[in-house]
């Protein structure tokens, strides 16, 4: 709701320049005041991390243009059916069955919560299923990179890494100061939504397995209609209420699994 009142008053790319740049500049400062930086290595992460977060949101802005926002919304959580087939691929890590299990409960969870009566594929679903590559990859390679490197570093440098990309972009539409109404958007999405919420990720994906972490990912459009009936009265289908079930179910019996596995095992091994 935030970044949709944001974007009515400022362009995509240059919110996204203004947010993540803020973002990054405030975790580096703090990242200067308490922790030594940790060599080349941990800089070379952080920007294969960012690229691809920036992919991920590059790809879903020009997308978000040309297909509907209940297409949008599924098509990019389909990222939480692409991290297990992937990092199976790049890590060796094959989920468990539970797992799967869990990831097909949130799947038709995701597509009976967004839907509301889709056409054919078009270009802009395929520039969104770009977008799921893109968070699908960010989600492994922070399973990567997570236990090696400082959290903070990390995440200043890739959510610098987004914005300095972001740049261009935001040149080519103007890249305005943000107005009145749109600043306090930009500081909320950079020091809560991106700061705050990337280095929670960083900081805590290195306990957990990213198919875990991706279904973790699957339960925001539930919240998003929670607290869209909680601040605008905004009502659920039935249909929407027994998919965001059906995700809700899908978490816990991944989570179940995840218990029982236990950290150890659940940490993806290290591949260089």
């Amino acid at each position: 709701m935030v970044v949709k009142q944001a974007l009515a008053r400022l362009a995509p790319f240059s919110f996204l320049a203004w947010r993540f740049c803020l973002a990054g500049l405030f975790l580096l400062a703090v990242c200067r005041i308490q922790v030594r930086p940790q060599g080349p290595g941990m800089v070379s992460a952080g920007i294969k991390i960012g690229a691809a977060l920036f992919a991920a949101y590059a790809f879903q802005t020009v997308g978000l243009q040309y297909t509907t926002p209940s297409k949008a919304a599924f098509i990019t959580a389909l990222s939480v059916v692409l991290v297990p087939i992937m990092s199976s691929a790049l890590l060796r890590q094959l989920p468990g069955a539970q797992a799967v299990v869990g990831v097909g409960l949130a799947t038709v969870g995701l597509a009976l919560l967004t839907w509301e009566g889709w056409s054919g594929p078009g270009w802009g679903d395929l520039l969104v299923l770009a977008c799921a590559f893109g968070f699908a990859t960010h989600i492994i390679a922070v399973a990567r990179y997570s236990g090696e490197y400082d959290p903070l570093w990390l995440t200043g440098i890739q959510i610098m890494t987004v914005g300095i990309l972001s740049l261009p972009p935001a040149m080519a539409e103007g890249f305005p100061l943000p107005s009145r109404g749109a600043a306090w958007a930009v500081v909320y999405t950079a020091l809560v939504a991106t700061a705050g919420a990337f280095l929670i990720q960083n900081a805590v994906q290195q306990f957990t397995t990213p198919t875990h972490t991706a279904l973790i990912f699957s339960t925001e459009p539930v919240f998003a209609a929670a607290w869209a009936y909680v601040l605008v009265g905004d009502l659920l289908e039935s249909w929407q209420v027994v998919g965001a079930a059906l995700v809700l179910a899908g978490t816990l019996v991944s989570e179940l699994a995840h218990q029982r596995e236990g950290p150890a095992e659940a940490e993806p091994p290290s591949i260089r």
